[in-house]
């Protein structure tokens, strides 16, 4: 195996960190890219993309993770982590995944935050021809996040242009770009195989949120973990894991389209 860790620049001229692990003896293989949550560092931090990276691996993937603006040494101020200002880093890495000659298709997984720049990006208008989709702990649906949280003061938030959410600052744009987004309009187009892994407990995004996105992908397959609030434990990777077999059988014996 071998580690790749380069930089990438996006259309606002911001410089991202990236780092692609591969099976450098194999002339070509599926990747995967993973979209982690909101002030989320990629390589080191964020719990829920280094204890997949493994996992996909293990299944004849490679991974590639990115610091999205913000995040880790990547330029750019991640209190305006926006879903537009998500979707522009995205299409940074998937316009270099288009070079890799060596790249047998493409599947992309997100967590909270990062599973709404997910879903938007294939439920919209996707960049690449994605096979599957992962969803973890989905916050798909950011104008609800906001406008059911009783803490937050709208009127205050507008005028200052930040307010304090999860114990981490909020630029105003993000509520405002979220307007421009209707997860639960578009998640019906998606067509793609679909895994949503989600906690019971999980009070940061309603579980009550799966289950209605689980209703309107067709394509798609609910994995409840019981008693699990919004985090990653040893049992969504297991999950993830008996699911790729699968995907494998789909993909990997030259079935895939």
């Amino acid at each position: 195996m071998i580690t790749e860790n380069f930089t990438l620049v996006n259309a606002s001229g911001l410089k991202l960190e990236a780092r692609i692990d591969r099976d450098e003896s194999r002339a070509t293989q599926p990747l995967v890219f993973i979209v982690g949550g909101f002030a989320s560092e990629a390589f080191e931090g964020s719990m829920s993309q280094r204890a997949l990276v493994p996992i996909f691996l293990k299944h004849g993937f490679a991974v590639m993770r990115m610091n999205f603006r913000g995040n880790g040494n990547s330029d750019g101020d991640v209190r305006h982590s926006t879903i537009t200002a998500g979707l522009e880093d995205l299409h940074t890495a998937t316009d270099y995944i288009k070079t890799l000659p060596w790249v047998e298709y493409v599947g992309i997984s997100g967590s909270s935050h990062g599973s709404a720049i997910a879903l938007a990006e294939v439920a919209e208008k996707p960049s690449l021809d994605y096979k599957f989709l992962i969803l973890q702990s989905a916050r798909i649906d950011l104008t609800d996040y906001y406008e059911s949280n009783g803490a937050i003061d709208f009127k205050a938030w507008k005028r200052d242009g930040y307010t304090l959410s999860s114990g981490r600052l909020h630029n105003y744009s993000m509520y405002t770009d979220s307007l421009k987004y209707k997860p639960w309009e578009v998640a019906g187009r998606i067509r793609i195989t679909t895994l949503i892994v989600h906690g019971d407990r999980d009070e940061t995004c309603p579980y009550d949120f799966a289950v209605k996105l689980h209703g309107l992908v067709k394509s798609s397959e609910l994995a409840t973990v019981s008693g699990l609030g919004h985090k990653y434990d040893e049992r969504v990777g297991e999950i993830i894991d008996g699911w790729l077999a699968k995907i494998n059988r789909i993909y990997l014996d030259g079935q895939a389209s």
